[in-house]
């Protein structure tokens, strides 16, 4: 077992190396960053500090970089500092300018993938998806709002899994997701697929009020609050406490 264990330990910290190395120095890196980006942040949920520490410095040398080769481009943002949402996270750091462009100019090429990956049959590939997720979130912030709909597809099915680990991985992922969409947007769209349980046929139709109860956690009370009144008339309507009384028989 020890053995096992160390040659994993190997193989994960000689990945991280790779491809840090590769995101930093490979001539073509540009055209393959939504290939590599997702093995080197997946580094950053890695149950060891010494192989999360390395993949937090490459990461951090790596949106440098990019900083630097597209300075022009990014003068505006560069110039006027924008301060993080007031309920960020409390104790995380928050990445630099360059990793958060990186993850947001490639967060549509990585949605695919992080979708099929979430209902793989391997329970690792799930939950480390789900942690993966919470890490691009982190960094794309309010542009998770234009992917909103696949990311709520996603989470219905994480919230809803038959492991524990993957579940509380998901609702995570929906909390921050509430910290950085507004409430305005989410509320409306969640709401619906809470009235329409047949949206969530290829899972539970419990999973939107997982969700919804998730993002509400993460949200900002003062502009949640105006949205309150509507999510207590939808819960309250007869059709869906019916079917979530049916549901829970």
């Amino acid at each position: 077992m020890e053995i096992g264990s160390h040659f994993s330990l190997r193989v994960r910290k000689a990945v991280t190396l790779v491809v840090g190395d590769w995101l930093l120095n490979l001539r073509d890196r540009y055209s393959y960053f939504h290939k590599l980006i997702p093995l080197l942040l997946s580094s950053l949920s890695d149950d060891l500090p010494e192989i999360k520490a390395l993949a937090c410095e490459l990461w951090k040398q790596v949106g440098t970089q990019w900083e630097k080769e597209n300075e022009d481009d990014l003068k505006d943002k560069m110039d006027f500092f924008l301060s993080p949402t007031l309920q960020y996270p409390p104790g995380v750091d928050r990445p630099g300018l360059g990793c958060r462009e990186l993850v947001v100019r490639n967060l549509s090429k990585l949605m695919p993938a992080l979708s099929r990956d979430a209902s793989d049959w391997l329970v690792q590939t799930r939950v480390k998806t789900m942690q993966l997720l919470q890490v691009l979130l982190l960094h794309a912030e309010d542009h998770c709002t234009q992917h909103l709909q696949q990311l709520l597809t996603t989470l219905y099915h994480a919230c809803t899994d038959s492991e524990q680990d993957v579940r509380t991985n998901g609702l995570e992922s929906a909390r921050l997701l509430g910290v950085f969409v507004s409430p305005e947007v989410f509320i409306k769209l969640l709401l619906a697929h809470v009235k329409n349980s047949s949206f969530c046929s290829s899972s539970s139709p419990w999973a939107p009020l997982m969700v919804l109860a998730a993002m509400m956690k993460g949200s900002n009370r003062k502009v949640l609050g105006p949205q309150l009144l509507q999510v207590g008339q939808i819960l309250a309507h007869s059709d869906v406490c019916q079917e979530s009384q049916q549901v829970k028989q």
